[in-house]
């Protein structure tokens, strides 16, 4: 497989607006088998087409996404480390490491990962209150220790979920698993509030996996930060599914409720796609 593409993309705001700044910032790339981003056949099939499948896609960034409010600032993901040595990913479990090594590329430049751009935006790790995981697969959790001041938001039945993948990331750290009990916002029948003049707040967005979370910055035009529900906007469109989701059938719902919030004139930001014009 080819080195991706130079340079990095540059940060993007994509809201800046009543007290809140929010900006998608990639912080290196993932390549996976062309049956990882997209899988039509059979479900059941879906992990040993990936297995067989010999053919690269073309690379795709990892975006986290940097919410400053005035009542606190949210990280939305953390990307990959720049160094992963032998056990980085599996928490141990050799056969989790040895499907990371073997399907995935996740390359980080020196300089470009989650913790070195949002300082050179003049936020200090430290300073972030809180890190939301949309999910615990390794490209969203890497470099969740130089957070570690910030609680850290993991959807329900996720950690149980991935007991030998990168649950152990988020072991001895202050962890909130929303209960959604906060009602509903931008057409999501429940939340839970991140920040407490309910501005921002938490939904899930199951499919992908069994907790996937998104993130919702309300306003005229609100913002939904999606993760994995899609890789792209097109593949949101049409609703193809990506082939690790977890279930096919909850991963399209979510998509056609992401796409009722874009129609309506809202925004969607992805984890794996640059994001679209403000």
């Amino acid at each position: 497989m080819r080195s991706p593409p130079p340079p990095d993309p540059d940060p993007v705001v994509v809201r800046d607006e009543s007290g809140v700044r929010v900006t998608v910032i990639p912080v290196g790339w993932v390549g996976v088998r062309r049956s990882h981003v997209e899988f039509g056949g059979p479900w059941s099939l879906r992990y040993a087409a990936i297995a067989v499948d010999r053919r690269w896609a073309p690379w795709l960034p990892v975006n986290v996404v940097l919410i400053e409010h005035r009542r606190g600032i949210v990280l939305v993901d953390t990307g990959e480390a720049v160094d992963q040595p032998p056990g980085h990913f599996g928490c141990g479990d050799r056969v989790q490491e040895s499907i990371y090594r073997r399907y995935l590329r996740l390359p980080v430049r020196a300089g470009a990962d989650a913790p070195a751009r949002l300082r050179a935006l003049g936020v200090a790790p430290d300073a972030v209150d809180t890190v939301v995981l949309t999910h615990l697969h390794g490209d969203h959790t890497g470099n969740l220790p130089a957070f570690a001041r910030a609680e850290v938001v993991v959807g329900p039945g996720e950690v149980e979920g991935y007991p030998g993948a990168t649950a152990c990331r988020v072991t001895g750290r202050r962890l909130v698993r929303p209960r959604f009990e906060d009602g509903g916002i931008a057409g999501f029948a429940r939340s839970t509030t991140l920040v407490d003049d309910g501005s921002v707040r938490a939904v899930p967005l199951p499919g992908h996996t069994i907790g996937h979370l998104g993130v919702v910055v309300d306003g005229a035009r609100p913002t939904v930060i999606a993760g994995d529900a899609a890789l792209s906007y097109e593949q949101l469109r049409r609703r193809g599914t990506p082939g690790v989701a977890r279930d096919r059938t909850e991963n399209r719902r979510t998509q056609e409720r992401l796409d009722t919030v874009a129609r309506a004139g809202g925004q969607v930001v992805l984890s794996h796609a640059a994001p679209d014009a403000p």
